[in-house]
């Protein structure tokens, strides 16, 4: 049996139900996304936000003719539009276990085009119906494939995905928004609202502590509440960055140090990511 875990995706752009409609906005501009599924500090599943519902933001209004000024007045509002105040609490879901023939015609049949995979209520993934086309296809097309497919899906373990992995950790690495104190350098860069990164080198700030939900950072700069930030760092040393748009939540002026401490929460995280974060945060508490 063709299963949902064969097919998901497993980078996924996920964010919490107080990102703004116009920081959704730099996010579907720097990851070229149009959904967004909503979760909480523990990844829980609370809800998804189609491309429909984010444009149905800028006609609020109860009429059926719009001018310019019209939505000029609403893009002004979306900083202040929560996700959480448009997305869907109890989407259509899945599992990494589920069918995918049946899911393909369940999508079909009530035509979603994409769906939150979900494991224990944690999101792992998302499934689209481009991607359930496509797998039918490899799979069914040519008699080779199929008698492959077969034989692979008898052990299960050469196509299990790597996020559905990230659930199966143990013990410590499964410690949900730990913060560990760090010394990491961090490379990052001011962006404008619509996350595109400003004129001007990058900045260098040593990071204090990380979790899977933000990172405190010391700076030479004072950095104001609400300033979205391109941030990279490198967790393991091996030149293996991650790069993620984060908005800083507080800075404190340390009078002693004369430096400043910035919060910042990542607004957006793919599995992959959360899992290599939480890995390093579990061999820290050792």
């Amino acid at each position: 049996m063709l299963r949902v875990e064969d097919v998901m995706e497993t980078g996924i752009v996920a964010v919490r139900g107080e990102t703004t409609l116009k920081e959704a906005y730099a996010l579907m501009r720097q990851y070229d996304i149009d959904s967004f599924p909503v979760v909480d500090k523990e990844y829980q599943l609370e809800g998804m936000a189609y491309a429909y519902h984010i444009l149905q933001a800028l006609y609020r209004e109860s009429k059926h003719y719009f001018e310019a000024d019209d939505i000029v007045e609403a893009v002004k509002l979306t900083n202040r539009i929560l996700i959480s105040s448009i997305m869907i609490r109890s989407p259509r879901v899945t599992t990494p276990y589920s069918d995918v023939i049946q899911l393909g015609y369940e999508m079909l049949d009530q035509k979603i085009e994409s769906m939150p995979v979900v494991n224990g209520g944690k999101l792992v993934g998302m499934i689209y119906s481009s991607k359930v086309f496509m797998a039918l296809m490899n799979v069914f097309l040519d008699r080779d494939l199929t008698e492959k497919f077969i034989k692979e899906t008898g052990e299960r373990k050469d196509i299990r995905s790597s996020t559905v992995l990230i659930n199966e950790y143990s013990g410590s690495e499964r410690r949900q928004h730990k913060r560990v104190h760090t010394k990491m350098l961090t490379a990052y860069k001011i962006a404008n609202s619509e996350g595109f990164v400003k004129k001007g080198g990058g900045r260098l700030a040593s990071a204090i502590d990380i979790g899977a939900g933000g990172i405190l950072l010391k700076t030479e700069e004072e950095l104001n509440v609400g300033t979205l930030l391109d941030i990279a760092f490198d967790l393991f040393g091996k030149n293996e960055p991650i790069k993620r748009l984060g908005r800083v939540v507080r800075c404190v002026f340390n009078e002693v140090a004369r430096t400043y401490l910035v919060g910042i929460m990542f607004l957006a995280m793919s599995t992959e990511e959360r899992a290599i974060v939480e890995k390093f945060v579990a061999s820290r508490l050792k």
